[in-house]
């Protein structure tokens, strides 16, 4: 099925494989090196279910769809959902440098343990992308790239963690209703448009956590629900730009951010407290809220607080 075979056709070619109705998946699937992306899988059903109970490990995952070595997976164009209470199952394995995954608008998975994992340089671009109800976190990103757009990553647990020289591009989602947001480490993200509103976590003390990155939130909305107060974002070592965001959670109430060692610059944002330590900026311009331990324009051996 490698493009390298017919090769002789003028103009290319394409193939669907369309997953008939009332099917249930119990297989895995492995592209290896190859490049698949002229076949599109799609289904008659508005989703498949996959019965993950027989898979095993693939490139260090039970993975339902890995690519690997290079390749490039079919569109997907259909939601694969899993009923297993399992937290191992991974939906879309991308891995290695020049490994490639397409998810196409409305099409993705449902409630495995991570909706998607990219590792190692593999990429996955998803614009319309479903991946909702992770019992994990629906993006994990190690050293990966992930691009989602008017996508939704709502439901039970995390939305991302994003660490080791990573790369997210999340724009114009939905990621309401969620226990965390998650993590960024040692990566740059670029959220814009999102809804992290209503999450509900009663066991961290952190919702959101930077550390050694460069991350632009813009239009975004960070706000807890009522019962999840006294919650936190944490950010240390990193450069932090939010812009046109809601922190706070419940009615009127301000989300603090604990900043250490970094640069934070909000603008036309509201509801936040900043509380600075170890040589911190904060730059606040146009925006609703306070530092809890440093005056606006002063320098302090906790940081410069510009307002």
């Amino acid at each position: 099925l490698s493009k390298i075979v017919p090769a002789y056709k003028s103009g290319g070619f394409t193939a669907t494989i369309n997953i008939l109705s009332n099917t249930i998946i119990t297989e895995q699937i492995h592209v290896s090196g190859v490049d698949l992306s002229f076949i599109e899988i799609t289904s008659i059903d508005s989703s498949v279910e996959v019965n993950t109970s027989n898979f095993t490990t693939i490139e260090g995952q039970l993975s339902f769809i890995t690519i690997s070595d290079g390749g490039n997976s079919p569109v997907i164009s259909a939601l694969f959902t899993t009923n297993n209470n399992q937290l191992a199952p991974v939906g879309l394995l991308v891995i290695g440098g020049g490994s490639f995954a397409k998810i196409s608008s409305g099409a993705g998975f449902d409630s495995f343990g991570k909706n998607l994992i990219a590792r190692d340089g593999g990429e996955v671009y998803g614009y319309g992308a479903i991946l909702t109800n992770s019992k994990i976190v629906a993006i994990e990103l190690d050293d990966g790239i992930a691009k989602v757009g008017n996508s939704d990553i709502s439901g039970l647990n995390g939305a991302f963690e994003v660490y080791k020289s990573s790369y997210l591009y999340l724009y114009d989602a939905t990621a309401t209703g969620l226990e965390r947001i998650g993590f960024i480490s040692n990566s740059t993200a670029q959220i814009s448009d999102t809804d992290f509103s209503g999450w509900s976590d009663t066991n961290n003390s952190s919702i959101l956590f930077i550390s050694n990155s460069d991350v632009f939130a813009n239009r975004t909305n960070f706000s807890g629900s009522t019962n999840a107060f006294n919650k936190k974002i944490d950010i240390t070592q990193s450069d932090v730009k939010f812009d046109l965001a809601d922190f706070g959670w419940g009615s009127g109430t301000e989300q603090e951010i604990l900043i250490e060692g970094s640069v934070l610059s909000i603008q036309n944002s509201s509801r936040f407290k900043a509380q600075m330590s170890k040589g911190s900026t904060v730059r606040a311009a146009q925006s609703t809220g306070y530092s809890s331990n440093v005056t606006p324009q002063t320098l302090t051996v906790n940081g410069l607080l510009f307002e």
